[in-house]
């Protein structure tokens, strides 16, 4: 009888010992060779009728490897489902110790195979009380900024004209051509591009200054990833370097800009005719209405975003408080990497395996929380969540019945079904980290919340290069 034999090598590692047997596996090989026999035509034989003899010699040492394997991978996928006080970690590897597999069949008796795999560590979740304290922020809008940003969308809904003479004005828009320089000269291949840029952005005061004095025509240097304060590398690469993929170079800080245009937009009246245009028809019809309308709305927005890095923050905080009881079986866990995917090679595994090993932490304590939170996702959360993707994608009333039936249409989807399921389970392990521990509001700026994004970002950015 075939059998799995399991050796805990310590806390992290184990070995997997599989004995498949000759009575086990005799009667499927003369079962599959048999039917390799129905379906092969071979050359001087009619088909059907080659001699097992010949199969035997010919094929049969290929046919023995087949059932060996699938009664190996049978016994192992077995044995890993019906271990249930063992969390295993990435996939049974072959042994450096395993002994060479001969599959002639005169000398065939029981076949031994040995295996490594990783354990995950035992352990209870640090950090969920309330004594782990977690900045949550709040939008603290003032008045100045909604007159800022009122003045904004009367300068978008205002007619624009071209200014060709005179000095800039603080609400202009300029549409700069950017080309890369290299030792002061344009770069042969390198980036340019077109991009609009606006004097009330939070821009650098040296930069604005020096652009202020240009017209149209007229060139200037400067550095894309020092011009505007609010903006990450990602959003200079892709907004004024129009670049939609990473270079396998480093960008230069070195550009030549030309202003090809200068704009001025014509502001509208603050009338009747002005709030049903951008509000909608009877919705607010004075200033200070319009003003209490665009601060709900920039909460709502500040409020996204403050969540985006409240669970960012949330994350990190909990696995830096978990990283040291989460020890992992770090050089297994390397070698299954180079096996389980052909791309990877030693180099790459060593690489990228700190950023790796950090999802997998997360991973674990993901799915204890899960586990001992009894957390789920009904039917009914999927299809509350489908209908309210798509009134948000729509972006106007749809009647119930067309939305009932996308989500029916939805719902037959597997990958669609998926991922809104784990999104919502998602939701519900970060809801369950925040009731646990001490949440302390902090209202602040939108500036500020920006540069505590870009601090992130960065962080991020250099935690995995």
């Amino acid at each position: 009888m075939s059998k799995v034999v399991k050796e805990d090598l310590d806390q992290l590692n184990a070995s997997l010992t599989v004995v498949i047997d000759k009575d086990s596996y005799a009667s499927r090989f003369d079962s599959a060779l048999k039917n390799y026999k129905h379906r092969s035509q071979l050359k001087g034989f009619r088909k059907g009728k080659t001699p097992e003899s010949f199969l035997r010699k010919a094929y049969g040492p290929g046919i023995l490897s087949d059932v060996i394997n699938d009664m190996l991978q049978e016994e192992i996928n077995n044995f890993l489902r019906d271990d249930k006080d063992t969390n295993y970690l990435g996939h049974p590897i072959p042994s450096p110790d395993q002994a060479p597999v001969s599959f002639d069949l005169d000398r065939a008796g029981d076949f031994e195979f040995k295996f490594d795999i990783g354990k995950a560590p035992d352990f209870e979740i640090i950090g969920l009380s309330a004594d782990t304290k977690v900045a949550r922020f709040e939008a603290d809008i003032t008045e100045a900024e909604l007159e800022k940003d009122l003045l904004g969308i009367r300068r978008r809904m205002g007619k624009l004209e071209d200014v060709e003479d005179g000095v800039m004005q603080e609400d202009d828009a300029l549409t700069i051509h950017t080309e890369e320089l290299e030792n002061g000269a344009h770069m042969h291949g390198g980036i340019h591009h077109h991009f609009q840029l606006r004097l009330d952005e939070d821009l650098d005061e040296t930069f604005k200054k020096e652009l202020m004095q240009r017209k149209v025509g007229e060139t200037f240097t400067f550095n894309p990833f020092a011009i505007n304060k609010e903006a990450n590398a990602g959003y200079v690469r892709r907004y004024y370097l129009g670049l939609e993929e990473e270079l396998d170079r480093e960008i230069s800080t070195e550009f030549e800009g030309r202003i090809e245009a200068i704009r001025r937009a014509e502001l509208p009246p603050m009338d009747q005719a002005f709030f049903d245009s951008y509000f909608g028809e009877g919705v607010v019809s004075n200033e200070e209405e319009a003003k209490a309308h665009l601060r709900k709305e920039l909460e709502q927005y500040f409020n996204r975003r403050a969540d985006g890095l409240f669970f960012q923050m949330l994350r990190q905080q909990i696995l830096d408080l978990n990283h040291a009881q989460l020890v992992l079986p770090d050089e297994f866990l390397k070698r299954w990497l180079v096996t389980s995917d052909e791309k990877n090679t030693p180099e790459l595994v060593e690489k990228s395996y700190d950023r790796f090993a950090e999802s997998l932490r997360w991973s674990l304590i993901r799915n204890k929380l899960i586990r001992d939170n009894e957390l789920d996702v009904t039917e009914e959360e999927v299809r509350s969540e489908f209908a309210n993707r798509i009134r948000e994608s729509v972006g106007y009333q749809l009647d119930d019945i067309v939305i009932s039936s996308t989500i029916d249409r939805l719902m037959g989807d597997e990958k669609q079904l998926e991922r809104v399921a784990e999104d919502i389970l998602e939701k519900k392990v970060y809801s369950t980290i925040e009731a646990a521990v001490g949440i302390e509001k902090k209202p602040i700026s939108f500036k500020d919340l920006s540069e505590k994004e870009m601090a992130l970002y960065e962080s991020n950015a250099a935690a995995s290069a």
